[in-house]
């Protein structure tokens, strides 16, 4: 039986969770909020090794559900030796890419996939976020409305 982990979302975006009917109680540093619900994630399935089921109840009163799997964690890659002269390789830094999108509620919780970050709406509705070239794994960014749905797909090139 996977652990059963409901989150409550209030209207001012505070998060009310249980896991198996019992209160999970917010760390020290404040309320569960949407902004922290991937550390809420790492908590509740510790670290990713146990598999639950989530449920979250929006406060409009829809009902999302979804299974999260542990994942196999990949050791940290080896520290490049150092030269000769006891000073590291100079390596050759990539800049963050800009991936823009449009039609999104004001103030809006937008999703970025593969799921690396989250971005806020600005008051026109346009979310904008920069991801590192080390952090994609395909020609492609995805950015989810939480609210409104909105879905916006950009090629990196």
């Amino acid at each position: 039986m996977l652990p059963h982990v409901v989150i409550r979302a209030c209207a001012t975006g505070e998060l009310t969770v249980t896991t198996d009917g019992q209160l999970v109680e917010p760390p020290p540093t404040g309320a569960w909020t949407r902004s922290r619900f991937g550390e809420l994630l790492d908590l509740v399935t510790l670290d990713r090794t146990v598999a639950v089921r989530i449920e979250v109840h929006e406060s409009d009163g829809s009902t999302f559900t979804d299974l999260i799997h542990t994942h196999r964690r990949t050791p940290a890659p080896a520290e490049e030796p150092p030269h000769p002269n006891g000073k590291h390789s100079a390596r050759r830094r990539a800049e963050p890419v800009e991936v823009t999108g449009d039609g999104f509620l004001p103030g809006e919780q937008v999703l970025v996939a593969f799921v690396t970050t989250t971005t806020t709406a600005t008051h026109s509705g346009q979310a904008t976020t920069s991801i590192k070239p080390t952090q994609t794994r395909s020609g492609d960014v995805v950015l989810i409305g939480q609210n409104s749905g909105t879905v916006c797909i950009r090629r990196l090139s």
